[in-house]
């Protein structure tokens, strides 16, 4: 009971989110197991990495055997939705990365190099000014020093089974590139709003799905007071994140305007990105993907919403 009660203090002081997923028993138990295509379970690790490599490879790895879609292609056909707004894009330097830092969650996993968010706040500011030199030398040559272009992907059980296709896959990167893709999301949320569908409510300031709810119900209601008949449709993109073409949306980002030094650097971390299924603390073979953008980057949102702005403009 007392060391229950010291890890409660401890996550309301640090992460109260703990305390209300302890509260709602809303828990997801780490990944020990996966299921063979004929139902049985397996432990061995080596056999779990062969089975989510199989799985996910022919998703992850699309582009192997075949070419990528045309982005001359894509931009001739959907281009007209992309109106140009230059994002404003400042100078890093060791006090914006400080000011960043504290806002980060100190309790985030660790990336392959070792370097939590604590670390990075215990630094002096005449280091965080380096690490600002060195993030302005990757945005000007897209260029990622190679011990932060390792990852790894976490795979978290969505309740819906034990086979590789059913769990979400999450990838933790550097806490450095964190760093810098937190800094440079704060600008990109801005610029954001200058195209982005007015009727969209995902990772937008002052809205979200309340809002979408709200509204929906408004209609609800007016459609019933009114006798109107009330239909609609709903989309799940299934492996939404990972089956996107990375070519295409860094073409359409830089035709909205995206800054082109922090555009240099996200192509260069996803050219350069290697990553292995994580299980039970063991990491399995390392690999490049060919297509998808990262769950677990601040700014993969943004890229999502760029296409979804495009569909919607299109309908």
């Amino acid at each position: 009971m007392r060391e229950w009660k010291a890890g409660m203090d401890k996550a309301w002081a640090e992460n109260t989110s703990l305390v209300y997923r302890w509260l709602k028993q809303d828990y997801s138990p780490p990944l020990v197991m996966l299921s063979r295509p004929d139902g049985s379970l397996t432990g061995d690790l080596r056999e779990m990495d062969s089975l989510l490599q199989g799985a996910w490879f022919p998703i992850m790895r699309k582009y192997v055997d075949q070419s990528e879609p045309s982005v001359p292609d894509f931009l001739a056909a959907y281009g007209r939705h992309l109106q140009c707004h230059p994002m404003a894009s400042s100078e890093i330097t060791g006090r914006r990365l400080r000011r960043r830092i504290a806002k980060m969650s100190k309790t985030t996993a660790k990336g392959l190099d070792a370097w939590g968010v604590r670390d990075l706040a215990r630094l002096p500011l005449i280091v965080l000014d380096l690490l600002a030199q060195l993030l302005a030398a990757v945005e000007r040559t897209g260029r990622w020093p190679g011990a932060l272009t390792r990852g790894y992907i976490s795979l978290v059980p969505k309740g819906e089974g034990s086979l590789p296709l059913q769990m979400r896959p999450l990838s933790v990167l550097s806490a450095i590139y964190r760093l810098w893709a937190g800094l440079r999301l704060e600008e990109a949320t801005l610029w954001q709003e200058k195209w982005v569908y007015g009727l969209a409510f995902a990772f937008r300031p002052a809205t979200g799905s309340l809002d979408a709810a709200s509204l929906l119900s408004v209609m609800t209601e007016l459609a019933r007071a009114q006798g109107w008949k009330l239909a609609g449709a709903g989309l799940d993109y299934v492996k939404c994140f990972d089956m996107v073409p990375v070519g295409i949306v860094l073409a359409c980002a830089a035709a909205l305007g995206f800054a082109a030094g922090p555009l240099r650097a996200i192509a260069g971390m996803y050219s350069s990105l290697r990553r292995s299924f994580k299980v039970l603390g063991c990491l399995g073979e390392p690999f490049a993907a060919t297509n998808g953008i990262l769950q677990g980057c601040p700014l993969s949102v943004i890229l999502i919403n760029i296409l979804t702005t495009i569909l919607k403009e299109n309908m």
